[in-house]
């Protein structure tokens, strides 16, 4: 090596290392080129694998006890707030008590469902608890806050501060192939396949 070249050669810089894939790609004869897309095409077109089902994150809200005046619950960027009687005109975040914790429950998984529309969504009550899911499926769930400021410690979200087990299900575009070798299945995206939405579908393999 040349004198010149080797000071060169010290003097080069992080940005100017490419990726070598991109770099390979991008200077290959046109025709080749195309080569080496549809190549990655069809690779991603036909894999080898299971394609992950969207799982939507949820959390568990415990409301056995009548709330008290100014306790509160934290969802998403809202604040609910319990009061004794609703103010004119209604605050949609306050929540009225009721005569006892199940009147309450209703009337705040009103209150959460009307203002977080398209956000979470409050189940049905049972035995004083309630799960709040989110809307979008995903991971993307999983960074739903909440909190709360209640009389009663024994209720609220426990030890949760945010809403969990949100999972991202396979991205794919239509017609995308993914062989299932474990358990002898072909699985097919009959339409585009996003990380909240999954449209795959399978056939068994003798």
């Amino acid at each position: 090596m040349s004198e010149d070249l080797k000071n060169k050669s010290k003097l080069l810089r992080k940005e100017d290392v490419v990726d070598m894939a991109t770099s390979v790609a991008t200077n290959l004869p046109v025709s080749a080129k195309q080569v080496y897309d549809l190549h990655a095409r069809i690779s991603d077109l036909v894999r080898v694998g299971v394609p992950d089902v969207p799982v939507a994150a949820s959390v568990s809200l415990a409301l056995a006890t009548n709330p008290e005046a100014a306790d509160e619950i934290y969802v998403g960027d809202e604040t609910f707030v319990f009061v004794e009687a609703a103010k004119d005109p209604v605050v949609a975040t306050e929540v009225v008590i009721g005569l006892n914790a199940e009147a309450t429950q209703a009337s705040l998984k009103t209150a959460i469902d009307t203002v977080l529309d398209g956000i979470v969504t409050v189940g049905t009550w049972s035995a004083n608890a309630v799960t709040i899911t989110a809307d979008v499926k995903g991971v993307i769930g999983n960074s739903i806050e909440v909190d709360s400021a209640l009389t009663a410690e024994a209720d609220g979200f426990g030890t949760k501060t945010h809403l969990e087990g949100g999972v991202d299900g396979t991205v794919a575009v239509a017609s995308t192939i993914m062989v299932d070798k474990t358990n002898h299945k072909l699985w097919v995206a009959e339409d585009t396949c996003t990380t909240a939405v999954s449209n795959w579908k399978y056939v068994e393999l003798s």
